[in-house]
């Protein structure tokens, strides 16, 4: 992964930052309703909060990798002011934008050149980051974040899933998108988690009921009053139904390195 490969989606970020501004749509997707993009924030953040940080001791430092402005992290640091959270981004605009919205400190620095020492990490937030890594590179990136980790640490990645996009794709016959990334398909998430020797999946999940329903919810966007009522359903879909992960807009997985 050179920096030349990289140049383009750097700047490609950096107008989507500078434009979107500290708004879910400049780091969840685009196109979504706000509503919708919401939605999908609070089941990350659901994972984060309840899956995640009963994971990470007090007086851990939790990296949170490809921060954006903080949508997250400052939610981590307002429900866990023991935790030291450090944002990463490769946008400066975000990490301006981070370091104004969460009042931590913030690295400016690539996935692929990540510049902290091995081991000294105890949690890792990475939030669809992994998806911006070209999949011929995958393998290597993962091995590096997970190197950070220190015995005992815990690593969240979320991402989205290629089969619902595919479809989505298909349905729509929309070009691909600088910002786009790329998606996973189920075995190829799966295999990536396992590939470590020294880490474990200890929990993963997705979101297939927000997922299934999204066309409705879509439909539904300009009726309040028939819109909540169908995201309380999937909600409830999501949170008894999560270990469906095969056709998921985003899936999820925790990984613990062994102590």
């Amino acid at each position: 992964m050179t920096d030349a490969t990289r140049d383009p989606l750097r700047a490609a970020w950096e107008e989507r930052a500078a434009n979107e501004g500290m708004n879910l749509s400049g780091v969840l997707l685009k196109n979504l309703p706000a509503e919708l993009n919401l939605y999908l924030h609070n089941r990350h953040l659901d994972i984060v909060l309840n899956k995640l940080l009963p994971l990470i001791p007090p007086g851990a430092m939790l990296l949170d990798v490809g921060c954006g402005y903080g949508r997250i992290g400052r939610c981590v640091r307002e429900t866990r002011p023991d935790i030291r959270v450090v944002g990463m981004d490769f946008s400066f605009p975000y990490c301006r934008q981070y370091h104004d919205h969460v009042s931590e400190a913030v690295a400016c620095a690539d996935v692929a050149k990540i510049p902290f020492r091995r081991s000294s990490i105890d949690g890792i937030l990475a939030a669809t980051s992994l998806m911006y890594v070209p999949p011929s590179d995958r393998t290597k990136v993962m091995r590096d974040i997970l190197d950070l980790l220190a015995p005992g640490g815990a690593a969240l990645f979320i991402d989205p899933g290629r089969e619902l996009m595919a479809l989505v794709e298909l349905l729509r016959r929309q070009r691909r998108r600088t910002t786009s990334g790329y998606e996973f398909s189920l075995n190829q998430y799966d295999a990536l988690g396992m590939g470590n020797d020294d880490t474990d999946i200890v929990a993963s999940g997705g979101f297939p009921g927000f997922s299934l329903l999204l066309p409705l919810l879509y439909l539904l966007r300009a009726r309040p009053t028939l819109l909540k009522p169908a995201l309380r359903l999937a909600v409830a879909f999501d949170l008894r139904f999560s270990r469906l992960r095969r056709f998921t807009i985003h899936r999820w997985m925790i990984l613990k390195k062994r102590g």
